[in-house]
Parts: C-alpha cells; sequence; structure tokens
C-alpha cells in the first residue's frame, strides 16, 4: 500500500507544473483540440485531479457544468482555494496559452475571464477512488465526458488494478460519451522532490487493448517524449467513444 501522507501537493505543482514546460504545452494542446470539437454543453467529470486545475481551462469554454474529484482531500483543498481567490495567478500562464492555441488573443481581460468561467462551471468538487466499485459514492448521474489525467497508472503498481481503476473510471460515463486520458509511459515510478510513488508500466498498445474491452472506439492517440527522466519515458494522450459493451 502506497503511503499517501508522502505526497505534499505544493510539491508535485512545484515539480510539475511550476513550468509550463514541452510536456505541458502538449496536454494543453490536445486538450483545446479534442474539447472543442467533442464536448459543447455536456455533463463533464474530471476523475482523480490531483491539486491541479489546467486541464479544465479548455474545458470550461464547452462544457456546461464540471465535476471534480480525488481521493485525497488535499488536493482538493488547492483547488477549492484557487476558486476562492480571485487575486490567484497560479494558473495564469496555463490559461494565456490555452487560449492562444483556441485561437482567442489571450489579452489579460480574457484571461480573467476564462478564470472566472472556469470557477463557474465547477459545481462539485468530491471524493472519489478509482479502485472502488462504485468509484464514486451516490454519484447522481453517468457523464458526457469523463477524464482522467496521470490517475489510473499513477495510484498503484499493480497492472490488474490499473486495469480495475480503468473500468471503475469509465463506468461513470454514459455510452456514446467521450472519454479522455493521459497517462505516463512506459514508468517505473513518478518522483516528487526524491519521493517515489508507484505506477503501472504501461503503452499505447496496453491502453488501447483495455479501452476497446470497455467498448471504446474512435481511438485518437498521440504519445511525446519526457522532458527529463523522472521514472517515465514519456506521456500518452487518449480520447475515444464509448459504446455499450
Amino acid at each position: 500500500m502506497t503511503n499517501w501522507n508522502r505526497f505534499g501537493p505544493k510539491e508535485y505543482l512545484k515539480e510539475y507544473y511550476f513550468d509550463l514546460d514541452k510536456e505541458n504545452k502538449s496536454l494543453l494542446e490536445f486538450y483545446s483540440t479534442v474539447y472543442k470539437e467533442n464536448i459543447k454543453n455536456t455533463m463533464f467529470l474530471e476523475f482523480g485531479s490531483g491539486p491541479t486545475i489546467y486541464s479544465l481551462i479548455s474545458a470550461a469554454n464547452y462544457a456546461k457544468e464540471i465535476h471534480v474529484c480525488d481521493s485525497l482531500k488535499k488536493n482538493l483543498n488547492e483547488i477549492v482555494k484557487w476558486i476562492n481567490n480571485p487575486n490567484d495567478r497560479t494558473w495564469d500562464k496555463y490559461i494565456k496559452y490555452s487560449l492562444a492555441k483556441e485561437g482567442l488573443s489571450p489579452s489579460k481581460e480574457l484571461i480573467e475571464s476564462r478564470k472566472h468561467l472556469l470557477r463557474e462551471k465547477i459545481k462539485i468538487i468530491g471524493k472519489c477512488d478509482g479502485l472502488k466499485s462504485p468509484p464514486i459514492e451516490n454519484s447522481p448521474i453517468k457523464y458526457d465526458v469523463v477524464a482522467t489525467n496521470f490517475c489510473p497508472e499513477s495510484i498503484t503498481n499493480n497492472r490488474s488494478e490499473w486495469v480495475l481503476a480503468l473500468q471503475n473510471i469509465f463506468s461513470q460515463l454514459k455510452n456514446g460519451g467521450l472519454g479522455l486520458i493521459t497517462a505516463l509511459k512506459e514508468a517505473d515510478y513518478y518522483d516528487l522532490n526524491g519521493k517515489r510513488f508507484p505506477a503501472v508500466n504501461i503503452n499505447e498498445q496496453d491502453l488501447i487493448i483495455e479501452l476497446k474491452k470497455l467498448g471504446f472506439k474512435d481511438i485518437f492517440i498521440r504519445t511525446i517524449k519526457a522532458n527529463h527522466y523522472r521514472g517515465y519515458k514519456g506521456i500518452i494522450m487518449l480520447s475515444g467513444t464509448k459504446d455499450a459493451y
């Protein structure tokens, strides 16, 4: 069992999101492209958010409502702090880059407008656990869009549990809905300030095989190399539509 008391949200934000580097730019480009084409007026679930909101910047422009969940209350607390503080500039450079990738001119006014929009669209922030079924207790709905970023492969080093997490997370997705996943490629672990956290060693084919078992089709996938080695070799970005299975 992983001791998640060792996980520090602020450490994680500093290690992986302080710089808007190649990895993060590629992620923002992926979100802006996929969400623009697929999620207008949808009920949107971000499963396993960590302490971040960067993956929701483009989603806010299209989704009807956004629900966010994570297994760690201390991660959710970071999101709540950002929502409650209009002067928080933590994610401004991410918002600026996302707006540009959406084809907009990222003025200060537009950045503030998107921040306000995202704060308005996030309606529910709650606990979830990808290794439990159901993964969200008393979930009122199935979602049009379910996105999970660096979650199923990063909460365990057990391959069977990774498969179980995929099944549980995407059980929250409607048939015909859009699933999106970003994942560490060929990871032995991921490093956080010298502390190693678990990861399952997967590649693109592993993801495609398991998602097809869940009824996914029209799968789009893109991979980039890691900026430098922190326990993983790259990042996989994938989206697809879920049919009945």
